[in-house]
């Protein structure tokens, strides 16, 4: 196989991959989230990576807890901590899956989800 071919079996096999996609996507986040006064820092650090792994439009995810933590750049407890913060406000939802991943779905955001002073 010459480098040329090595170079069209790369170009498929990575066309949509999720780490192309990290490397030169981005990551729509709705402006209402950074005016939740309920959320911490820890809250909208884990709520952002949970969106930039929606992969195409996809509306759950199932990174690591070791992923976020890495991807935060929180500890595993404060990643914790944003994850039951973001179920609890309910802008996302966790499926245990034992022995794998959890499986967390980004919730749509509803002007009666956030209270806003206007």
């Amino acid at each position: 196989m010459n480098k040329a071919d090595t170079e069209n079996v790369l170009k498929r096999v990575t066309k949509n991959s999720p780490l192309r996609w990290k490397k030169m996507g981005f990551t729509k986040i709705p402006n209402s989230i950074f005016s939740d006064d309920r959320l911490n820092k820890n809250g909208l650090l884990v709520y952002i990576v949970l969106c930039m792994h929606q992969f195409q439009g996809k509306r759950n995810c199932f990174p690591s807890l070791a992923t976020l933590s890495k991807e935060t750049r929180l500890c595993c407890h404060s990643v914790i901590e944003g994850i039951e913060q973001l179920e609890v406000i309910g802008y996302i939802s966790k499926e245990k899956n034992p022995g794998r991943s959890n499986i967390y779905t980004v919730l749509r955001i509803t002007q009666n989800l956030i209270k806003l002073d206007i």
